[in-house]
């Protein structure tokens, strides 16, 4: 069984949200992926008297070792944008895992925005501007990620109903799933944009 896309009918806010962060084409596709170079250091935005270079963003999904080299060679060159960029989407396609649980995963995405999306403490608005994208991304991929574990489940428990188990059954099962992906907090955490945290909690809310 296919699971449901509950974000299909939704994403205009995640898309205009994304715009910016699109244009370093930076989503993982396969035309992205292929295009892109890992010794093409060309900045996006050069150095100028206003601030430092801005780099481009590699895209998300490619081998962690080419990030891992992006990286060790921003650092060489004293490139700190180059250097947060690359751990970023590193960790990002390493949440990507399927085979991780779900607190695995998380784990990633928040390292990825709690240790390498943070501006200078006097940032140009250029640097604002590039690490509220690579915030963008790594909420982006980790709404990806627990929306499909979520939609996955919510399908399962459709079919256990459809086979005659009760709501009560299925609840307490529910009840257990979501509560590493919801946690205890009442508002939206800092790695899911508010539109994954109300479909999440919608998905939830009709079987618990």
């Amino acid at each position: 069984m296919m699971a449901t896309d509950y974000r299909a009918s939704s994403t205009t806010g995640l898309s205009s949200a994304t715009t910016h962060a699109g244009s370093s084409d930076s989503t993982g596709s396969d035309s992205s992926r292929s295009a892109w170079h890992a010794d093409d250091h060309t900045p996006r935005q050069p150095a100028s008297a206003f601030g430092p270079a801005i780099p481009r963003i590699p895209p998300v999904g490619l081998d962690p070792h080419i990030y891992d080299k992006l990286a060790r060679e921003a650092e060489k060159c004293g490139d700190h944008h180059a250097h947060e960029a690359a751990k970023v989407c590193m960790y990002i396609t390493l949440g990507m895992d399927p085979h991780l649980s779900w607190l695995e995963k998380l784990r990633y995405f928040k390292h990825a925005l709690n240790r390498h999306c943070n501006p200078p403490t006097i940032p140009t608005q250029p640097e604002l501007d590039f690490y509220a994208e690579l915030a963008v991304l790594v909420r982006k991929h980790c709404g990806n990620e627990v929306l499909k574990l979520a939609s996955k489940e919510d399908d399962f428990y459709a079919a256990r109903l459809a086979m005659g188990q009760t709501r009560e059954q299925i609840g307490d099962d529910a009840e257990v799933f979501f509560e590493p992906l919801l946690g205890h907090a009442t508002t939206c955490p800092v790695y899911y944009t508010e539109e994954d945290w109300q479909t999440l909690k919608m998905i939830r809310d009709q079987w618990v």
